[in-house]
């Protein structure tokens, strides 16, 4: 199945913990430059936890996640749509997105019962991690495209 639940959680708790700051010491550096803006990275971020959490609950409760898969297998797009969408968002509404979304799949992925851990939701959990991580690395860069 891969890494363990718990070994998932931790280390999407601790990618968040270095990105939001991160992310908020960007927005006052006047010379920081990337694809995105700050703003749009919160958006993003706070879009794909949210379809995340959708999916694993949908999942856990029997229902079909192909209305959330579409946006993992086409993820290109949905970042554009989702980009030009949010091009009105204030950075507070934005970071409020980001933040609330974040806590909303925290809480989902900690309610999981051991039986709940399937190789789905195991692979959400590692894609979550991964996508903290590469905003660390590249904080303003991200594909739409």
């Amino acid at each position: 199945m891969g890494a363990a639940p718990s070994e998932l959680v931790a280390a999407i708790d601790e990618r968040w913990d270095r990105l939001w700051p991160l992310l908020d010491a960007l927005e006052n550096d006047p010379d920081a430059k990337g694809t995105w803006t700050v703003k749009d990275v919160y958006a993003h971020l706070g879009r794909w936890d949210l379809v995340t959490g959708l999916a694993i609950s949908a999942r856990v409760d029997g229902r079909s996640t192909a209305d959330w898969d579409v946006y993992f297998s086409g993820y290109t797009r949905s970042n554009a749509r989702w980009s030009r969408q949010d091009i009105d968002l204030s950075m507070e509404e934005a970071r409020f997105r980001c933040k609330s979304a974040h806590g909303r799949l925290a809480l989902a992925l900690r309610s999981l019962n051991n039986e709940d851990w399937d190789d789905y939701i195991v692979g959400l959990a590692t894609d979550v991690r991964n996508h903290y991580q590469a905003h660390l690395e590249a904080p303003l860069e991200f594909a739409t495209s």
